[in-house]
């Protein structure tokens, strides 16, 4: 009986999904053959375009898909924020909350964010929550 195999393997790391699939030659050509693909890393670390840095220890992380325009009219709109091409601090850090589709107060479809919570302002209930309220999966780090 010969068999083709489709091997699907999914290593998932500090919140990075990373795939690979591949079918192993036509059943005639090698039926016992098994291919298989694995992608992964140790950690995967989103680009950062800007940030957007506030006072009350928090922090708006631009990744993927921003314009200048965007990120300067959502930092403006953070109150006290300070835009900036430095990451965000990770000293204090409590959570993170990763974000698509929108900013700190704008839509931006096509885009990914992380808002970054730090200690002693924010309680791990409190951060959990405001993420809930902006659609995001929060990660405590």
């Amino acid at each position: 009986m010969k068999k083709s195999f489709l091997v699907c393997a999914v290593w998932v790391l500090a919140l990075s999904l990373e795939g690979g699939c591949i079918q192993s030659p036509s059943p005639s050509a090698n039926p016992d053959a098994v291919i298989l693909l694995l992608f992964g890393s140790v950690a995967t670390v989103r680009p950062v375009q800007a940030t957007c840095n506030r006072t009350n220890f928090q922090c708006f992380e631009y990744n993927t898909g921003f314009t200048g325009s965007q990120m300067t009219a959502d930092c403006a709109s953070m109150f006290l924020g300070v835009l900036s091409a430095s990451g965000c601090p990770t000293s204090s850090r409590l959570g993170s909350c990763y974000i698509t589709n929108r900013g700190y107060a704008t839509n931006a479809f096509g885009t990914t964010a992380a808002l970054r919570f730090e200690t002693p302002a924010w309680a791990f209930g409190t951060a959990q929550g405001t993420c809930s309220a902006y659609g995001g999966t929060f990660a405590q780090n």
